[in-house]
């Protein structure tokens, strides 16, 4: 696989406070062609379209976290595929880990970020449409920082799942309200790939991904592709993730795809614990 060598350190200005200086990637790591459907999940073309350099946000580009997780899934449900589960994914960004998800027959998949990202995941679910059954995939917005609050129950209002014959991509103005959490209730599998990237949206992230999991199947999963760039951060993460009574535990190499692992990027599964 083609890599280049331009590493950076830069300082993340947030909300006016400067954060700990973190790592900045500047290159992609895997040489893939996502445009034209050289990047293949079970042998099937998985087309991603970005807007780089857009100016919204870094959610319009494939980050290798992605690419790794997307592969992992293949070679971890290569046998048993995902048929029967529901799949959330966090932060889908350009939607693909999540399509993969689909791809390998999962019955049901959220692709999930903030607002300005929605166009283009959905842009992206129709390129790829031909690859699974298009009216079980959903796409709408997921507010960590609502979904984190206190009053989470009257901020985080969301549409119904459309039936099949409303798209279900643009279906938020054409149905009654409900909560996400209510729109969540029952997952099999949580899905999030380097959504660590500024540290005053950890804690928002972990309690939602424990709200979640109190209204998701008992035995839900999830599979957290993760990149360190601050050891504070990492400290944060990973401190926050076992004060909300959660387990983690880090995937070994030989369980990623050969062609597609990173020595800077790492799987971790995150459950809850059980009494």
């Amino acid at each position: 696989l083609g890599k280049q060598n331009s590493i950076i350190n830069q300082e993340i200005i947030v909300e006016g406070k400067n954060t700990e200086t973190m790592l900045a990637i500047t290159w992609r790591e895997f040489d893939v062609d996502l445009h034209n459907g050289g990047f293949q999940i079970s042998s099937q073309p998985l087309k991603i379209q970005e807007r780089a350099n857009s100016g919204e946000g870094t959610g319009l580009i494939v980050w290798d976290g992605s690419i790794v997780l997307a592969k992992f899934l293949e070679v971890e449900f290569c046998n048993t595929t995902l048929k029967g589960k529901k799949v959330l994914e966090l932060g889908s960004g350009t939607g693909l880990v999540g399509l993969a998800a689909a791809i390998l027959g999962a019955d049901q998949v959220m692709l999930t970020d903030l607002e300005y990202t929605l166009d283009n995941i959905r842009d992206n679910v129709k390129l790829n449409q031909g690859n699974f059954v298009y009216e079980k995939v959903d796409v709408f917005e997921l507010d960590w920082m609502k979904i984190s609050a206190e009053d989470s129950e009257k901020q985080l209002e969301c549409t119904d799942t459309p039936p099949a014959t409303v798209d279900p991509l643009h279906a938020d103005s054409q149905k009654p309200v409900q909560t996400i959490l209510d729109r969540v209730k029952g997952t099999s599998l949580i899905l999030a790939a380097d959504v660590v990237w500024v540290e005053e949206l950890i804690s928002p992230l972990v309690l939602t991904i424990r709200k979640i999991l109190d209204v998701a199947d008992p035995n839900c999963l999830l599979y957290l592709s993760y990149q360190s760039r601050s050891t504070r951060a990492d400290r944060k993460l990973f401190g926050l993730i076992k004060e909300v009574g959660l387990s983690t535990e880090e995937l070994s190499a030989q369980r990623l795809h050969p062609e597609y692992s990173s020595k800077r990027i790492k799987i971790y599964k995150i459950f809850k614990v059980i009494a």
